[in-house]
């Protein structure tokens, strides 16, 4: 038997995810969800970068497929921001799980819109790899008592990037298949990356420099006469009174993490591209409906490092749910073959 190349994708995602949940687990609850996505992007887009020269077909780009990956990109932001957010208050063995089931969504569409075919076998497995992942979140005591409900817990910050994942994966598929996997990748994670600092710059009240108290939005650009007041600003809080509080924010919004941080984002960036890279070369090779639920099996990566590096503690549904989620991959790859 053969594995196709989007199954093989598929897996060497799901593993790359799983393992960059878990080292993004600590730098969230240190760091916060922004500037976590932030270095996490940057460093990833900086790897991306020293390898795209050799892979890009520049023959393959064109001006719409371009304008199109960078406004999907854009959206890419939103459920990373919320799958962090819910690492940082929650458990990553209860965040990752919830997140993943976006493969559901995902699969319909490709299955049911975007016509892919996959066989009755195939659905099958898809449904019971999201069985799996249901087994391994749902606790029945907690939900009776609705904790899993409560913004303590996760739950509901993972939902938000169920729901956003779900519909982002196959509509990337599009620029994709035009332009090829790579291009993508770069697209994606330096957009996701700008985003992130414009939320950084935000949250540390970094706004763009004016000449009055008012703040200047990014409409008031548009007039060619304004550019003129904004170039006097920023030589105004760059170089003139203000430009000690202004360098003062932004050094705090940029600062660089330290000790142990810094090694989790490494971690994070390299597990991060190597699982983003092989998951658009499986959208590119195969079928949405083939490479999301595969990947989406890496909260048993997630469980499992939960309990090696952060103790923290396993129930008897857990390891059944791992179980039934690694059988479903294992159906699905082998109905696809």
């Amino acid at each position: 038997m053969t594995l196709r190349p989007d199954v093989l994708c598929g897996l060497v995602a799901m593993v790359g995810f799983g393992l960059s949940t878990i080292t993004a687990q600590p730098a969230t609850k240190v760091m916060g969800e922004a500037r976590t996505v932030m270095w996490r992007n940057i460093l990833m887009t900086a790897i991306i970068a020293a390898i795209l020269p050799w892979m890009i077909e520049f023959s393959r780009i064109t001006a719409g497929s371009l304008v199109t990956a960078i406004l999907i990109a854009s959206c890419g932001y939103i459920p990373l921001y919320y799958f962090y957010k819910g690492l940082r208050v929650g458990k990553a063995g209860v965040v990752a799980p919830i997140a993943n089931a976006s493969s559901l969504i995902s699969a319909g569409i490709g299955i049911y819109i975007l016509g892919e075919k996959v066989g009755y076998w195939g659905i099958i497995a898809i449904i019971i790899t999201a069985m799996g992942v249901i087994v391994t979140t749902v606790d029945p005591k907690k939900w009776r008592r609705s904790e899993l409900l409560t913004l303590k817990s996760g739950a509901p910050y993972a939902l938000v990037a169920l729901i956003g994942w779900g519909f982002f994966y196959p509509i990337i598929q599009v620029p994709v298949k035009q332009m090829g996997a790579w291009p993508v990748v770069f697209i994606t994670e330096l957009t996701i990356a700008i985003v992130a600092i414009g939320q950084v710059l935000r949250q540390e009240k970094v706004y763009l420099p004016t000449r009055t108290r008012n703040q200047m939005t990014l409409r008031t650009l548009v007039y060619w006469r304004q550019w003129r007041l904004f170039w006097r600003a920023v030589k105004n809080n760059m170089f003139g009174h203000h430009r000690r509080r202004h360098w003062r924010k932004l050094k705090q919004a940029f600062r660089v993490p330290r000790g142990k941080m810094r090694w989790f984002l490494l971690g994070q960036a390299v597990f991060g591209a190597i699982a983003a890279v092989a998951f658009n070369l499986g959208l590119e090779l195969g079928y949405v409906s083939v490479v999301d639920p595969i990947a989406s099996a890496s909260p048993v990566i997630v469980v499992i490092g939960a309990y090696l590096f952060f103790r923290e503690r396993l129930e008897r549904r857990q390891y059944v749910g791992g179980v039934i989620a690694v059988i479903g991959v294992i159906w699905l790859a082998i109905s696809t073959s």
